[in-house]
């Protein structure tokens, strides 16, 4: 059966919105939950913990509209997102997703559900001659695709290689997750859990505005 990947290194790309301004030294975490799945198994426990975050740079707070039709300037004073705890088998490691990257890494779980109802795609997918996958802008990648049989190159070469690359890259540090079947609805569940959290909370109503 396919099985979830998670894959990070330790050079970010790019920095979130959410980083940017908790790496500010007035800023601080309004709000964090921590979300358990609805469907628990202990494919995740213990590897992989999701907190929905709200922060604000106290010093420079987010100032109120003064007139009708004005516009609240929030960029670079309060930010909300996801933060993910990944326990790999080099060590943990902590990434932080902006708020409105989550809408297009639900869409990967989206296109699984629909593969696994096209019985040749589903069967590709679980030789992992094909692979599914999403990139987060701190470089986190998710992918959905068979289980890993072993970590030397295939017989086929390069053309095996799907979505997450398999073998070792010594330009750079990196962490990588592998989790059994059962772990891909657990974190879907995750992720939808934060952005319904995230999608009813703003800086307004948690002052009480």
């Amino acid at each position: 059966m396919p099985s979830l990947e998670l894959y990070v290194t330790e050079d970010r790309p790019q920095t979130s919105q959410l980083r940017a301004l908790l790496e500010k030294q007035d800023a601080v975490i309004l709000r964090r939950n921590y979300y358990e799945p609805e469907r628990h198994t202990a494919a995740l426990a213990g590897r992989v913990r999701v907190n929905a975050v709200l922060t604000v740079d106290v010093t420079h707070p987010p100032q109120p509209a003064q007139a009708e039709g004005e516009v609240e300037d929030f960029s670079g004073k309060f930010a909300k997102g996801v933060e993910i705890w990944m326990l790999a088998d080099s060590g943990p490691v902590r990434v932080y997703l902006d708020e409105e990257e989550l809408a297009g890494a639900l869409t990967l779980f989206e296109a699984y559900t629909r593969v696994e109802k096209f019985q040749p795609a589903f069967v590709r997918l679980d030789q992992r001659s094909i692979g599914l996958g999403y990139r987060f802008r701190e470089g986190l990648e998710i992918g959905i695709q068979g289980v890993l049989a072993h970590d030397e190159m295939p017989e086929e070469g390069l053309s095996a290689l799907s979505a997450i690359v398999e073998l070792e890259d010594d330009r750079e540090a990196r962490y990588v997750l592998r989790l059994e079947h059962r772990a891909i609805a657990d974190f879907e569940d995750l992720l939808r859990s934060a952005g319904r959290w995230l999608a009813v909370n703003s800086y307004q109503n948690v002052l009480g505005t």
